[in-house]
């Protein structure tokens, strides 16, 4: 009996060890979280607050520039809702044009999750890099893995994330 509660002992002082190691590090892409955004999407500013979970849903916020406060455009399963001062309408996504700033920021970290989830996302460091349909992305994440850059290359599209947190 001594030698089987022994082993155990071993066998879960080791397992611990092992699993405390993982949390030292990065632990990985976050794709359920929520931050406050600043982007450069061509020659116009944004700045807001935008909501991710996965490829499930984006919620954007709007505060500036003055003329978009208070809009708010979503995704949920392939259907658009834009809402301002208490109306809302719903469509399919497809109605927003791809090259506006809330499809190319869905798509782009669309792009990044099914490139981590296939395993197709490389990390250096805390940076990681990836193709979408509007060119290569790169990406910086935080020691947590939520994301904090994200940016296109080619063409003038950033975003910075602070107050961000894991959903």
């Amino acid at each position: 009996m001594t030698r089987v509660s022994t082993a155990l002992c071993v066998f879960f002082c080791v397992l611990f060890s092992l699993s405390g190691c993982a949390r030292d590090g990065r632990q990985g892409l976050k794709t359920d979280f929520s931050a406050d955004f600043t982007a450069q999407y061509g020659e116009m500013e944004l700045s807001g607050r935008l909501t991710y979970t996965g490829e499930k849903s984006l919620k954007l916020e709007l505060s500036s520039p003055e003329t978009l406060e208070g809009l708010t455009v979503g995704y949920r399963g392939g259907e658009l809702s834009l809402g301002k001062n208490g109306l809302l309408c719903t469509a399919d996504e497809a109605y927003l044009p791809a090259g506006s700033f809330p499809s190319m920021l869905k798509t782009a970290l669309g792009s990044v999750v099914s490139a981590a989830e296939n395993g197709q996302l490389t990390f250096d460091g805390q940076e990681a890099q990836t193709d979408t349909p509007f060119g290569s992305c790169e990406l910086t994440v935080d020691s947590e893995g939520i994301p904090v850059t994200l940016s296109l290359s080619g063409r003038n599209f950033s975003v910075e994330l602070s107050n961000r947190s894991a959903l």
